[in-house]
């Protein structure tokens, strides 16, 4: 089940005022926290150039999906440093790599759609940063009970089949997030929903009568079936004789 951490907001900021204290972190020291500061820039390498949108503060279903990747991705990403499962992270990586590649995008879009391009990749880093502190601090916190208790997530993240399954993990696995105020965007009105519609095809054009051919093939069989009826009605009807009449010829009268 995951864990979220709540960041106090700062200038109507929900993240928190600046970055937490990096935690000590267990069987490396200094050493694997800066190497999850280096993942973590290197994270941040991917894409730039998403154009500021229309902001509506609230969170779309794609960009809500794409928070719960980017989640589960740096969860791993800590797990790997503090249990030394690197194989299984690069594995899950390479696995998902599109999906994270656009859960990476979409994350940057949703900061840049609401707060410009600029300050959308600050807030971004920022949000990146606090998630990965938090999931750290957290298995600092554990000891050695938090590789033992991330251990179905890593199986559960390397059998995923897509990206959906990989953000439900964030619901059904042992998953640290940070606190997000926004809540999701709404469905469109009924009216937006109406002009967004398509318009209904136009009624068809009435196609011209045709003859079926077979019509024409009755009317002739009908045909020949009348005149074989007249035939058999005259080969039926009794001949009448004729009998040749001679008129004498008139003669004046003496």
């Amino acid at each position: 089940m995951a864990k979220t951490c709540d960041a106090p907001p700062r200038n109507g900021s929900p993240f928190a005022s600046g970055p937490r204290p990096a935690p000590a972190a267990p069987r490396g020291g200094g050493r694997a926290a800066g190497t999850l500061r280096g993942l973590g820039a290197a994270a941040l390498l991917a894409g730039s150039g998403w154009p500021a949108l229309a902001a509506p503060h609230c969170v779309r279903e794609p960009e809500r999906t794409a928070f719960d990747i980017r989640a589960v991705q740096s969860q791993l990403m800590v797990v790997a440093l503090l249990c030394e499962r690197q194989d299984d992270y690069n594995a899950f990586v390479q696995r998902h790599q599109p999906s994270l590649l656009r859960a990476y995008q979409e994350v940057t879009a949703h900061f840049r759609r609401l707060h410009g391009p600029a300050e959308g990749e600050q807030r971004r880093d920022r949000h990146v940063t606090e998630l990965a502190n938090a999931q750290s601090q957290e298995g600092t916190r554990h000891g050695p009970a938090f590789c033992r208790n991330t251990e179905p997530l890593v199986r559960r993240a390397l059998a995923a089949q897509n990206a959906g399954e990989v953000a439900r993990l964030t619901a059904t696995a042992d998953v640290t997030t940070v606190h997000y105020p926004l809540e999701a965007c709404a469905p469109p009105t009924t009216a937006a929903a109406a002009r967004a519609a398509p318009l209904p095809p136009p009624p068809p054009r009435e196609a011209a009568i045709e003859r079926d051919p077979r019509d024409e093939e009755v009317a002739s069989l009908q045909a020949k079936l009348d005149r074989l009826e007249r035939l058999l009605e005259r080969q039926a009807a009794p001949a009448v004789r004729r009998v040749a009449t001679t008129r004498p010829a008139l003669t004046p009268a003496k």
